[in-house]
């Protein structure tokens, strides 16, 4: 009889486990989901603030050449 109970004991315990990695499997799709919205997220933010780059090193160089102009009228008087 002890064997019986011993093979219950231990069908449990494999029982125990299936449902924790059920529960586990279950949960993958929703946390694939979750980390591909960061990674979307995070995306857009880079082409964001390589479009802000842009935009900034374009003003630089603009801003770079009046002082050059400026530069150049200020040496003339």
């Amino acid at each position: 009889m002890e064997i019986a109970f011993d093979k219950l004991i231990r069908l449990q315990h494999v029982d125990i486990e299936i449902n924790t990695i059920s529960f586990l499997l279950e949960a993958i799709p929703g946390r694939t989901e979750a980390i591909d919205n960061e990674i979307k997220a995070a995306a857009e933010i880079i082409a964001r603030a390589k479009e802000k780059l842009t935009s900034n090193q374009k003003k630089r160089r603009d801003l770079e050449g009046e002082v050059k102009d400026i530069k150049g009228q200020a040496a003339k008087f």
